[in-house]
């Protein structure tokens, strides 16, 4: 998400969160906290078409929903 930005400084600092975001999204998916796979699944590939297909407001729409499931898992 962040190379869709087409920002070089945004680029620079998100590629410094790498190795950490990376150990903490397979933290979150042993969580298993959206219980249903397919949902997280579906979620994940609108997200990356929105993405793909120039639709901010789309990504960010997607984005949000995902976040809000991950918060509710974690209540």
């Amino acid at each position: 998400m962040v190379a869709a930005a087409h920002n070089p400084i945004l680029a620079e600092v998100g590629d410094s969160f790498v190795p950490r975001t990376r150990r903490t999204l397979i933290y979150l998916l042993c969580l298993c906290l959206i219980p249903d796979r397919q949902v997280d699944r579906d979620l994940h590939r609108e997200l990356v078409e929105a993405i793909a297909g120039h639709a901010p407001n789309a990504a960010a729409r997607r984005g949000r929903t995902h976040l809000e499931l991950l918060t509710e898992g974690m209540a």
